[in-house]
């Protein structure tokens, strides 16, 4: 007796704890808060303002701060526009402008869109307010080579190396003097011009130069992994050059014309945010309808769900700046869409059994015995395909969405093998029933 009363107290309080977890969650997922204020001296007078503050994560179409945590990218969620010109520039040089225009945009924002209308460029980024790097990157012309200083007249010499001995370029800061590098990973030409180079002039200092002004330098040496680092005097320097190097030089010269915050292109985030919201309402009514009280753990499994998929997805694009794209969305959509066969199809076979007088836990543990390979399978196609995207792509956007592939077929394993298991056999001990 003592033993059935002593576990009705722990079912009773972890299902408790579960419960607040899941509502506290939801309700920071969807509207955020402020912990601590702080007053401001403006313009136009004192404003009371957080200084502290949880960012909301979870999409939804009433509370657009989530985007502080999961950037959409500008054609989804609109951002800030840059228009440029370029005096005399025909149709075809600006379109060739605006590629490279957007290849460095996105170095800074993560994302960006081009349009050509009217004889300019606009540049759109998921920014929120003007960023005055962008300006200084679109402007700047971009043709770079390396070189040795001449010491009689104190300018840099002929080019000794050029763009078709480039392979990559990274920026970066020396963890032990804190100098600001341009890392330039050549090509194998490139490497084995360096130690032509090395032979002929022994270890003298090569010059990084960026419309015809030497901006960095590398003393010659013989190239780790093909790469040579480039210290420059200061942070924008080395990041603009980096960025040119990445992106190519511009067919013309451009001007900042005009700046505004920017519409989204389109409504599609709000379209798809809104049907996910009535697919998953119709799915609660269903696992109510078809399980009775029992699926009531079906719709809290789902709400853990969105819950800890969206506070993960957050996370992950937070630490890499990730930006949520179209297809970056329709991934997203495809996760939520393997949870949910995976939930109906649990309580689907559950259903059946509960009907004709089973224990919603004994149902349960006899449907997941016939469904877990399956599921197995379902997830774990999910969880190979990230990895794949992870070891192919890396950093990029989709290598970033390979880790949110990987973390939702995990957390759509647990939620369903593990947590709806223990809400049920919480309910079954309270009941005194299995």
């Amino acid at each position: 007796m003592k033993k059935n009363n002593l576990n009705k107290i722990i079912s009773c309080v972890v299902l408790v704890v579960l419960c607040a977890a899941t509502v506290v969650g939801a309700w920071l997922g969807l509207a955020g808060r402020n912990t601590e204020y702080v007053t401001i001296h403006t313009e136009n007078g004192d404003e009371k303002q957080a200084l502290y503050r949880q960012v909301p994560y979870i999409p939804n179409t009433f509370n657009q701060s989530w985007k502080e945590a999961l950037r959409p990218s500008a054609d989804l969620g609109g951002g800030y526009s840059y228009t440029l010109t370029a005096e005399g520039a025909d149709s075809a040089t600006l379109k060739a402008a605006a590629k490279v225009l957007k290849a460095r945009a996105q170095l800074i924002s993560g994302n960006a869109i081009t349009q050509v209308a009217d004889g300019a460029v606009t540049v759109t980024v998921p920014d929120d307010s003007y960023n005055a790097l962008l300006p200084n990157v679109f402007t700047v012309m971009g043709e770079y080579t390396f070189a040795f200083m001449d010491s009689a007249t104190g300018q840099v010499g002929e080019s000794v190396l050029t763009g078709e001995h480039v392979k990559q370029a990274y920026y970066s800061v020396n963890s032990n003097n804190g100098a600001y590098q341009v890392q330039v990973v050549f090509n194998s030409k490139g490497v084995k011009a360096i130690r032509d180079l090395i032979a002929a002039n022994g270890a003298s200092a090569l010059y990084l130069t960026l419309d015809g002004q030497a901006i960095a330098y590398a003393i010659l040496s013989e190239p780790t992994n093909g790469m040579l680092a480039f210290t420059a005097n200061d942070w924008s320097s080395a990041f603009i050059a980096t960025d040119c190097i990445r992106s190519g030089a511009l067919p013309a010269s451009m001007t900042l014309s005009a700046s505004a915050a920017a519409e989204p292109a389109s409504g599609l985030m709000n379209i798809v945010i809104i049907a996910a919201a009535i697919v998953l309402l119709l799915v609660c009514v269903y696992l109510v309808v078809s399980c009775g009280l029992s699926g009531l753990a079906g719709v809290w499994a789902l709400i853990a769900y969105v819950v800890c998929s969206s506070l993960l997805t957050a996370l992950v694009a937070v630490s890499v700046s990730w930006v949520v794209t179209v297809p970056a969305m329709l991934g997203i959509v495809l996760c939520l869409c393997a949870f949910v066969y995976g939930l109906v199809t649990i309580f689907l076979g559950m259903s059946k059994q509960i009907r004709s007088g089973r224990g919603a836990l004994a149902a349960y543990g006899d449907v997941c015995r016939r469904q877990i390979k399956p599921l197995g399978i379902v997830y774990g196609a999910l969880l190979a395909i990230g990895l794949l995207l992870m070891i192919i792509f890396q950093r990029g956007i989709a290598g970033i969405m390979g880790r949110v592939f990987c973390l939702d077929a995990i957390l759509s394993f647990v939620i369903l093998f593990v947590f709806v298991r223990v809400v049920l056999s919480c309910a079954a001990a309270l009941k005194g029933k299995k």
